[in-house]
């Protein structure tokens, strides 16, 4: 009997930015039933509180949502944080580094807000878009993070090329405490401390509230949803998802982000009566 569903954002439940009316029904179905429905994105938390009040869960208690690629799980109600795993700034300042002087779009994430260094006009209309708090810089003097409490930094270029050139040269001046992986089909690299991944975020999770990791579904579509897909008792993928995920997970959908997915994924293992199919 499935319990949670875990879903990625991006690519995955969203399509321009939003949760579509299907999705949405779906979700209420399935929470109706008693199913909690968990966001679980790259983002931080405080970038998703629309879709929270999209999807019904927004400031309520005893529904959550993961954030920084499993580094961040918050119970929904006034963002309570449960658990949170930082990413050390001094790792933080060489890859902000390395960064900046290869002219990439470079983004610092601090609990509260994202700044960008090298922006692109794509990326500041996504942000506008996402109702993020932002902030455009110029001065890349990286001590004016040393209070701060990092997440992640995250690294996009309109060249893929470029990013897995920095992602194999990362090899040589990162540490064993932080790790790198691509998401958004290689548009981007996600930085964050060693060890956190949505896997992580699940597992964390499923233990606070007592539940098997084969009592949830977990959706995906890209290689930062890989381990959340392989902790899952179910794991599914859309239609559009990277090859790998297709190869790993047990249900691919019919469907893609653009036509609703999740909820694809909710009515075939969900039944809309309230019978949990498993």
């Amino acid at each position: 009997m499935y319990k949670m569903i875990f879903s990625d954002l991006d690519e995955t439940l969203l399509f321009n930015h939003h949760v579509s009316k299907v999705n949405c029904e779906s979700i209420k179905k399935a929470r109706k039933s008693g199913i909690k429905f968990v966001p679980t994105t790259g983002r931080p938390i405080n970038m998703i509180q629309e879709i929270l009040k999209e999807i019904g869960t927004y400031n309520c208690p005893g529904e959550y949502s993961i954030g920084y690629n499993g580094g961040m799980v918050v119970e929904n109600e006034n963002n309570r944080i449960l658990h949170f795993v930082e990413l050390s700034h001094d790792d933080a300042e060489i890859i902000f580094y390395e960064s900046i002087k290869r002219n990439l779009c470079t983004f610092v994430f601090t609990i509260d807000c994202c700044y960008i260094y090298n922006p692109t006009e794509y990326e500041v209309r996504r942000k506008i878009a996402q109702k993020a708090p932002f902030k455009l810089m110029s001065d890349t003097d990286f001590s004016i993070f040393k209070n701060d409490t990092l997440g992640k930094i995250m690294i996009s270029s309109e060249a893929p090329l470029r990013l897995r050139k920095f992602q194999k040269d990362a090899e040589q001046f990162l540490t064993k405490n932080t790790s790198i992986s691509p998401s958004a089909g290689g548009r981007y690299l996600e930085c964050t401390a060693s060890g956190v991944t949505k896997g992580s975020g699940l597992l964390w999770l499923t233990d606070f509230l007592k539940i098997s990791p084969m009592e949830v579904i977990a959706i995906g579509d890209n290689y930062n949803d890989e381990s959340m897909i392989l902790e899952a008792g179910l794991g599914a993928c859309v239609s559009s998802a990277v090859p790998q995920l297709k190869t790993i997970s047990d249900y691919i959908c019919e469907k893609d982000y653009k036509t609703d997915a999740v909820a694809e994924v909710i009515e075939k293992f969900i039944s809309v009566g309230g019978t949990i199919s498993s």
